[in-house]
């Protein structure tokens, strides 16, 4: 029953977003039917793509005797279905030559764009990525070089003695990209500030902010004009009794060295259920995963797991009350009361519905969204509520913006400031809440001389009256509106 009422859910929130895409719906601040004049006004229809990406790329299965792969088409015809647009290949539970050249077959059916995980690596399969790849060069959009490198060997007691610093990359798997697939992008996923002085291996003295400086001073650089520059980490904020407000600090530091050599940010979330670390974030903690993402900035957001890590991607078979966007259906088990073999089917979770529903959010939300260049932050105190306090060891944020003469919020808020091409600001108000315990929250933000704004909310852009300067709404806890004021 609870999983027919979540399809039900997400036919309705489908629903919701198509009839949106038909464009901005004009209506004024009280939702009221009064008509708002935006003649004159700009209208945002940016074909950019959002990147939504993910982790562990799906099974593939056994083929069949008409040379099909049912659970391939299965499980990557879901993974289209949710909204996401990017697979990262690999990881995978099972990575041979085969699935790689299956997989790629399925982002290419299914209109999916494929990044590779080269893992600082020219070859995989004693061949060179060049002709693994040749015949899908269109729909690879780029390269995972490695997964948090450390910033200097020298400086780390890890035993990790595989793993490459920052200078092993920029002499051996950059490159490579670069020089044999000119115009690919690629990434390098760096450690969380959550990360100990052994996995960031930085010199005494130094720090998370060095880390994220070093790297972006090596690598950076070496990127062409014209060819996109990325940087972002992982951070999963999710634990069993405590969320990790250190987020907002790791994001403006992003920011803050990535803004230096025009790199976008990208960050990999929380949508998996591990019995040791993690619990399954909610659609409420979905939702603000995705808002404070956006709020600070961010151009990807990438989903850990797609598929549940097991088979190679696991110590030994994952516990079945474990899960991420799909449960998993890889693993072979045992019935000790039964003496038998067994498989559990593939379905997909709760965290895969709410990852649709928001994605459909973005789709609408990004026509105007990828026009704009990030500014900086606002952070808001909530009148009502603000015993959590996650703003006080930020070093980056804002204190004022020249569009907002005055905010409040009854919760605690974030609000992301941006600018267009033209001048215009426009603004992601995220309702940051206690994170755990996510509540409304009455915000009210004086936009002066401003007369009327675009409104994306929900799925949804509206047109809305602003009186007196003034933008008021109830927003949900962990949802984020993005308000565009005009005079």
């Amino acid at each position: 029953m609870k999983k027919i009422f979540i399809k039900f859910i997400s036919l309705l929130l489908s629903i919701t977003f198509l009839v949106s895409m038909a464009g901005c719906v004009v209506n004024n601040n009280d939702e009221k039917e009064d008509e708002v004049n935006m003649d004159g006004i700009k209208t945002y229809n940016n074909q950019e793509e959002f990147v939504l990406s993910s982790w562990l790329s799906p099974d593939i299965g056994k083929k069949a005797e008409d040379g099909s792969y049912p659970t391939a088409e299965k499980l990557w015809g879901w993974y289209a279905e949710s909204g996401l647009n990017e697979m990262t290949i690999f990881p995978a539970c099972k990575e041979d030559e085969n699935y790689l050249k299956v997989a790629l077959a399925m982002c290419k059916k299914y209109g999916i764009k494929a990044q590779i995980l080269m893992r600082n690596s020219t070859e995989r399969f004693s061949k060179n990525w060049t002709e693994l790849l040749a015949g899908y060069e269109d729909i690879v959009s780029g390269f995972d070089v490695w997964d948090e490198p450390y910033g200097y060997k020298e400086h780390t007691t890890g035993t990790d003695t595989y793993r490459p610093d920052i200078g092993d990359l920029a002499e051996n798997g950059v490159p490579y990209v670069l020089q044999n697939f000119p115009g690919k992008s690629f990434t390098v996923t760096l450690w969380p500030n959550y990360a100990n002085k052994n996995q960031l291996g930085m010199p005494d003295g130094q720090g998370y902010d060095d880390y994220v400086k070093l790297y972006a001073e090596t690598i950076l650089p070496l990127v062409p004009e014209g060819t996109r520059r990325w940087i972002g980490t992982d951070f999963y904020a999710y634990y069993k009794t405590r969320f990790d407000g250190a987020l907002l600090s790791n994001l403006e530091v992003l920011q803050k060295y990535g803004g230096q050599y025009g790199a976008d940010v990208y960050l990999y979330i929380q949508t998996i259920c591990d019995l040791n670390r993690w619990r399954a974030p909610n659609r409420q903690e979905m939702a603000l995963q995705y808002y404070t993402a956006l709020a600070y900035g961010v151009k990807g957001l990438y989903m850990y797991c797609y598929q549940h890590p097991a088979g190679g991607q696991s110590s030994g078979i994952p516990d079945e009350k474990t899960y991420s966007m799909l449960t998993d259906g890889y693993s072979i088990r045992y019935n000790e009361a039964t003496g038998e073999y067994y498989q559990n089917e593939y379905e997909r979770t709760d965290m895969y519905y709410s990852v649709q529903a928001l994605n459909n959010e973005l789709e609408v939300l990004s026509k105007a969204y990828m026009d704009f260049k990030w500014q900086g932050v606002l952070t808001v105190r909530g009148t009502k509520n603000n015993s959590v306090d996650d703003f006080s060891d930020l070093s980056y944020s804002l204190t004022s913006y020249e569009g907002i003469n005055s905010y409040t919020a009854t919760e605690n808020a974030i609000i992301g400031c941006f600018k267009d091409n033209e001048g215009n600001n426009g603004y992601m108000i995220t309702n940051y809440s206690n994170p755990i315990d996510l509540k409304d929250s009455d915000v009210d933000i004086d936009f002066g001389s401003a007369t009327r704004a675009w409104v994306y909310a929900n799925g949804e852009c509206k047109a809305v009256k602003l009186e007196g300067g003034h933008y008021k709404a109830t927003i949900g806890g962990g949802n984020g509106y993005f308000v565009i004021p005009f005079i």
